[in-house]
């Protein structure tokens, strides 16, 4: 437990195993919040910035991350292995990879939640990226690729579409293999770029233009 007021600094990183409880500072000078263990860990934190974060977990357990604001990662995200569990605002601003067998999922029912990912996103074959946010939005830096065997899923809900829009107005590739598991459903899309990549269907959505290789479904 890091408590309200107080500050954790570090030059070699931190590596945690347990529950970590943030309320006050965490500085790594830039290496990297390690996450392992084999049980499942919870990280509660106020509005926070962390480091990059590293997730080395036993296969079936999960580090579930939530936060009283939005929560900001200052560098890369990487799955080697287990589950990340987000159920806040969250912002990433390096890139993100998901090894094999590594779960991402975005989740919140609250309205204006967006998960933005400043860098690329990198699924390996048998990664899996949930993105679950009615009423929120997904902000997507230069591009998402999907793997062949990997699994990526971007819903909304009936009447509250899952906004999806690139940073800075520029547009955002949306690279899939063909090999890979495509479930896009109640999503709002703009500005993207699948051609280098299989054709995207997008079941009961709204294509808000300059979108290229979707399919837009009733």
């Amino acid at each position: 437990m890091i408590e309200p007021g107080a500050s954790l600094v570090t030059n070699h990183g931190l590596l945690v195993c347990g529950d970590l409880l943030l309320r006050g500072t965490l500085e790594t000078a830039g290496s990297a919040l390690w996450l392992a263990g084999c049980e499942t860990t919870e990280v509660r934190t106020g509005s926070a910035t962390l480091p990059p974060v590293i997730i080395d977990k036993e296969i079936g357990t999960a580090v579930h991350l939530e936060s009283q604001g939005p929560l900001e990662i200052s560098g890369e995200l990487i799955i080697n292995s287990g589950r990340l569990e987000v159920g806040t605002e969250i912002h990433i601003d390096g890139a993100s990879f998901l090894a094999g067998g590594a779960e991402l999922e975005i989740r919140s029912a609250a309205e204006s939640v967006s998960a933005t990912f400043e860098g690329p996103v990198m699924l390996a074959p048998e990664a899996r990226m949930r993105v679950n946010l009615p009423f929120g939005s997904l902000n997507v830096g230069p591009s998402i690729q999907v793997l062949a065997g990997a699994t990526i899923e971007l819903r909304g809900a009936v009447l509250r579409p899952l906004r999806i829009r690139p940073l800075r107005d520029r547009s955002w590739a949306f690279v899939v293999d063909p090999a890979a598991i495509l479930d896009v459903t109640f999503v709002d899309v703009a500005h993207s770029d699948a051609r280098d990549g299989r054709y995207v269907p997008a079941a009961s959505s709204i294509d808000s233009g300059l979108n290229l290789n979707w399919k837009f479904l009733d």
